[in-house]
């Protein structure tokens, strides 16, 4: 969660305008530890969800991840690919809907 947080930013300067363009490559991604090999490997969090079932990039070794397992990597992974997507989400619906609440109302003659 905390990567999700830290977004990190670019600054490109174009005809003398500045963009800020956010990278959003690191942000969308969840580390997984293997509990076979323990090594750390990083999956998209569109990919980590519960029931669904994973190979590990080091040993590949089939990881089913469940919210009931006794491991707490998992449940760490799931729950931050869970508040990744929530926040993905309402970022998205909140560019969609941005203007909608703040324009007046039109006059009526």
């Amino acid at each position: 969660m905390r990567e999700a947080a830290r977004s990190i930013k670019r600054v490109s300067a174009v005809d003398d305008k500045v963009t800020i363009k956010r990278a959003s490559a690191l942000d969308d991604k969840v580390r997984i530890r293997c509990p076979a090999c323990t090594r750390v490997f990083r999956e998209k969090a569109n990919k980590v969800r519960d029931g669904v079932q994973l190979n590990c990039t080091n040993c590949s070794k089939l990881l089913t991840l469940s919210k009931e397992t006794e491991d707490p990597f998992i449940r760490r992974a799931l729950k931050t690919a869970r508040d990744l997507r929530a926040a993905k989400e309402a970022a998205l619906f909140a560019e969609i809907y941005a203007g909608y609440a703040s324009t007046a109302p039109r006059e009526t003659p």
